[in-house]
């Protein structure tokens, strides 16, 4: 079973030029090392880094639950700012 290639051509479209990527990456820079509050459960997690994907070179976060720092996860950064917000993720009590 043979798949079909792409032609160069195509595949070098979908590519992000170098300057392309550092744009993306520095517009987000001054997130990184802040906490976020996901919007639905009220967790707090950290922003610890971003990165690009190797197919596609989507801008992604990794971040942590701060209750637990150990495991890490990726997300789109649009996705990631979607359902974060940044803050301390303290959880107040309402009378």
């Amino acid at each position: 079973m043979s798949r079909a290639r792409k032609p160069a051509a195509a595949q070098a479209d979908q590519r992000k030029s170098m300057e392309r990527l550092l744009a993306e990456h520095e517009e987000h820079r001054k997130l990184v090392g802040k906490n976020f509050v996901h919007r639905g459960s009220g967790d707090s997690y950290q922003l610890l880094a971003l990165a690009h994907t190797e197919s596609g070179n989507e801008l992604v976060a990794v971040y942590c639950l701060n209750a637990l720092s150990r495991l890490k996860f990726t997300r789109p950064i649009a996705e990631f700012l979607d359902r974060f917000e940044e803050g301390l993720g303290i959880k107040q009590e309402t009378e």
